[in-house]
């Protein structure tokens, strides 16, 4: 009886030890946004090809919008998102959209807080 019990307690010991970690897993709050954190602002490119570089062509949208966004093949820019902006509301735009190219094939590209673009055929 005492020779049961020796391969019976690694395997309860291991299935306790794994519930105990499932359990207390499914509480655990989602990470928060620390207060240092900075925060990021959504765009929209509105302009023609060549005026990417133009931060009064890009509207802000929300987070969801930019997540669905798929870019249509119209403009070299789509959508971009940064951390540095001027203005508020509607009349909000990016501190600065810097850009790959020349003329009217251009692309925007990260930098100076720009974290993230989707431009018409690649996302950077």
């Amino acid at each position: 009886m005492n020779l049961n019990f020796r391969r019976i307690l690694p395997v309860f010991a291991i299935a306790t030890g794994v519930a105990l970690v499932t359990v207390t897993s499914a509480f655990k709050e989602a990470p928060k946004a620390k207060a240092g954190d900075p925060t990021e602002y959504y765009f929209i490119f509105n302009g023609s090809n060549g005026q990417e570089a133009d931060e009064s062509q890009w509207s802000p949208i929300d987070e969801t919008t930019y997540d669905l966004t798929d870019c249509p093949n119209q403009f070299r820019g789509c959508a971009l998102r940064t951390t540095t902006v001027t203005g508020t509301g509607a009349n909000m735009h990016p501190a600065q959209v810097d850009v790959t190219g020349s003329g009217t094939n251009i692309s925007p590209v990260t930098g100076d807080g720009v974290d993230q673009v989707k431009n018409r055929n690649t996302s950077y």
